[in-house]
């Protein structure tokens, strides 16, 4: 599911993901130290005065059984099994494999395109 996610990211969103620190939390809390859950980090939540403020507003489903399947919620019970840091650079590893992948594509694409 997270990888669907980051398929469908902009590469204004892919870049506050690469830059920004991740950590599990819910749907749109940053830390006072400026990391953010995964979709925290996609619409560029940040502080301001203790409370945090969406930059940015388009969401994404939260899946067809509800939040148990969101992708929030999947990133959060990532982090708990395998730890916020293997998942954040898998995150990252996803996204630039992604790049690369549109990269090496692009002339077959646009030549399809025709």
């Amino acid at each position: 599911m997270i990888g669907h996610y980051l398929a469908t990211l902009t590469p204004e969103q892919e870049d506050r993901v690469l830059t920004r620190g991740l950590a599990k939390g819910s749907y749109a809390y940053a830390y006072p130290d400026g990391s953010a859950c995964l979709v925290g980090a996609v619409h560029a939540v940040v502080m301001q005065n203790q409370a945090f403020k969406l930059a940015h507003c388009s969401y994404w489903p939260l899946g067809p059984s509800g939040p148990s399947k969101s992708v929030e919620d999947t990133f959060d019970t990532l982090c708990v099994r395998f730890g916020t840091v293997r998942i954040a650079n898998a995150i990252r590893a996803r996204i630039l494999a992604n790049r690369a992948w549109r990269v090496l594509h692009a002339p077959a694409l646009a030549e399809a395109a025709l």
